[in-house]
């Protein structure tokens, strides 16, 4: 994990990393402790999670090692997505300590109301969360929400983040040159120093692996 920023990928376990990042020897159950060596944080889906022995990634990876879950809202009830979030959050408990934040996607602002805000925060307790909402609907006013209730918000490739506040703050990214992933790092850096949890995730299956590693060699040679 670098020091200021997380890095990671979306995921792991993808056969055409093999053999550019996976060894071809390497059986398919030890992907996760490779890749926890190699790779210092992971943004997990929340199928992958679900699904998942979480006690078994607590003893494939060190006490520095951090993880980010995905959570998606669906047009359910309250009572059946906190349900989720409920059984998503219990499946994580033994690795809940190693956990940077919750990132969650609304299916629109309209449901990043006040009520639903303190319900996701009673639910989740200390861990911090952060919002991947719809390009199209940032506005003054959902900020504003958020900023009061301490949730970040996502941002994506090369848009200029949003101005909040937040306990964590990230980049989700497919692709991006060389320029580009420099501003991420230093804008996330910026948000660093100001106290908040960063992180950028490549979320292109295909590139994910090599856009990791160059991002981390960059932020050692930026010192960020």
């Amino acid at each position: 994990m670098h020091k200021n920023i997380l890095i990671g990928c979306r995921g792991w376990n993808y056969h055409e990393w093999t053999p550019d990042f996976y060894p071809e020897e390497l059986p398919e159950d030890w992907r996760f402790c490779f890749y926890s060596n190699e790779i210092r944080s992971v943004l997990v889906p929340l199928g992958d999670a679900l699904r998942a022995d979480t006690q078994q990634w607590r003893e494939d990876s060190d006490e520095e090692f951090r993880f980010v879950f995905e959570y998606s809202f669906s047009r359910t009830t309250d009572f059946q997505w906190i349900d989720q979030l409920q059984k998503l959050l219990h499946h994580i408990k033994p690795v809940v300590d190693r956990t940077a934040a919750i990132l969650m996607s609304p299916v629109s602002a309209k449901e990043c109301t006040e009520a639903r805000i303190k319900r996701i925060l009673q639910t989740v307790g200390s861990v911090p969360v952060c919002l991947d909402l719809p390009d199209a609907q940032y506005n003054d006013g959902v900020v504003e929400t958020l900023d009061r209730f301490n949730i970040g918000l996502a941002w994506r490739n090369a848009q200029i983040p949003i101005s909040s506040t937040g306990r964590m703050k990230i980049s989700l990214v497919d692709d991006v040159d060389i320029i580009t992933l420099r501003k991420i790092l230093e804008q996330l850096h910026k948000a660093s120093q100001r106290g908040c949890g960063t992180g950028v995730f490549f979320t292109e299956p295909r590139k994910a692996p090599y856009l990791a590693r160059q991002a981390r060699d960059l932020a050692e040679l930026l010192g960020v």
